[in-house]
């Protein structure tokens, strides 16, 4: 969804005539961050962003309407918590959370509870 997301975005822009500076300063939003947001890399925008991109670009709420299937689309494998069955531990990106998938309590050791 977020690549529809973008697609309808960046679409939408160009039939306004906009670039992506000059939408920017309409929604009070860095040029980096419209690119982001039509490239999918940053952050997932929020509803007062998606909100006044719709108005800026004139989208009849064609964003807003995505937007809630945008935030719940789930996040890329690599940013996942996956379980580490070797240490017993539950690792997200590079960091490791010492807890109990179960009861969820702090862990010091790599046991089951």
């Amino acid at each position: 969804m977020a690549a529809l997301f973008a697609t309808r975005l960046r679409r939408l822009r160009l039939n306004a005539g906009l670039t992506q500076t000059q939408l920017g300063h309409r929604t009070h939003t860095h040029p980096t961050r419209i690119n982001q947001l039509e490239r999918t890399t940053g952050a997932k925008p929020t509803l007062e962003l998606t909100r006044s991109l719709d108005k800026a670009v004139g989208g009849d709420e064609l964003l807003t309407e995505l937007w809630p299937h945008v935030y719940r689309e789930t996040y890329p494998d690599w940013a996942k918590p996956s379980w580490n069955a070797r240490n017993g531990l539950w690792s997200s990106g590079s960091s490791l959370r010492q807890s109990c998938p179960v009861c969820c309590r702090p862990r010091t050791t790599p046991v089951q509870c």
